[in-house]
C-alpha cells in the first residue's frame, strides 16, 4: 500500500511539472524578447525587480468611437474631400450668374499726347457677362457636385460604421483577454499550491516508506 501511494504521488509530481516548465519557458522567451526590444545582447544576464499585478481595464465604447471619429485619418482625409465638394458645388451653382468685371488703369506719363509734360492719366473699364443659354451645362455639373457631395457623405458612414465595429471587435478581445489573464493568475497560483503539495505528499510518504523499511529489516 505504502508503495502505491508512492507511486500516486509521484505521477501527480509529474503531473504537476509541465504547467510550471510552460510557464519558465515563457518567462524566458519573453525575457529575451525584452532584451531584443531594449538592443540588449541576448547572453547578457538581466534582474527583474518589483511585481507585475493584473488590472483589469475598461473601455467606454462611446467615448472611444468619440476619440477615433476625432483622430482617424481616413475620417480626417474624407472631411477635407468633403469641404473641396461644397466648394466644387459652390462653384458649379455661379457658373451661370451675371459676372462683372470692373479695371480701374492709372497713369503718370511723359509726353502727355501731344504735350511734352507729366500728366496725370485714368482708365475706368467696366465690363458685364449674362450667361443667356448654356445647353444645361451648369444643371449638369450641378449634379454632378451634389452627386460627388452624397458619395463622400455614403463613404464616411461607412468608414465610420467599420470604425465602430473594429472598436467593438477590439472591446470584446480586451474583455476576452481580461478574463484568460484571470485564469492564467489563477491556473499558475494552482499549479503551484499543487507542486508544492505534491512535493510535501512524496516527501512524506518516501519518509513512511523509509521507516517501515527500516522497521522490516530490524524485526527481521
Amino acid at each position: 500500500a505504502s508503495e502505491f501511494d508512492v507511486l500516486r504521488v509521484k505521477v501527480q509530481l509529474a503531473n504537476a511539472k509541465p504547467p510550471l516548465v510552460q510557464a519558465k519557458n515563457l518567462y524566458s522567451l519573453t525575457l529575451d524578447n525584452l532584451k531584443n526590444l531594449l538592443g540588449i545582447s541576448l547572453q547578457d544576464s538581466v534582474n527583474l525587480e518589483g511585481t507585475l499585478e493584473f488590472q483589469p481595464i475598461e473601455v467606454n465604447q462611446s467615448e472611444a468611437e468619440e476619440f477615433a471619429f476625432k483622430n482617424r485619418s481616413e475620417l480626417k482625409s474624407i472631411f477635407h474631400q468633403g469641404r473641396i465638394a461644397q466648394k466644387a458645388l459652390s462653384i458649379a451653382k455661379a457658373t451661370n450668374k451675371p459676372n462683372l468685371l470692373g479695371i480701374a488703369n492709372y497713369e503718370y506719363k511723359r509726353p502727355f499726347y501731344s504735350k511734352d509734360e507729366w500728366q496725370t492719366d485714368w482708365n475706368f473699364t467696366f465690363m458685364v457677362s449674362l450667361p443667356i443659354f448654356d445647353g444645361f451645362l451648369t444643371r449638369s455639373k450641378v449634379r454632378q457636385a451634389r452627386s460627388n457631395l452624397k458619395q463622400i457623405d455614403i463613404v464616411k458612414k461607412q468608414v465610420q460604421d467599420f470604425i465602430k465595429l473594429e472598436i467593438s471587435q477590439a472591446i470584446s478581445d480586451l474583455n476576452l483577454a481580461n478574463v484568460r489573464c484571470l485564469a492564467d493568475s489563477l491556473w499558475a497560483f494552482f499549479s503551484f499550491s499543487n507542486l508544492l503539495v505534491s512535493w510535501s505528499y512524496c516527501c512524506l510518504y518516501f519518509f513512511f516508506y523509509l521507516f517501515f523499511l527500516f522497521i522490516k529489516l530490524f524485526l527481521s
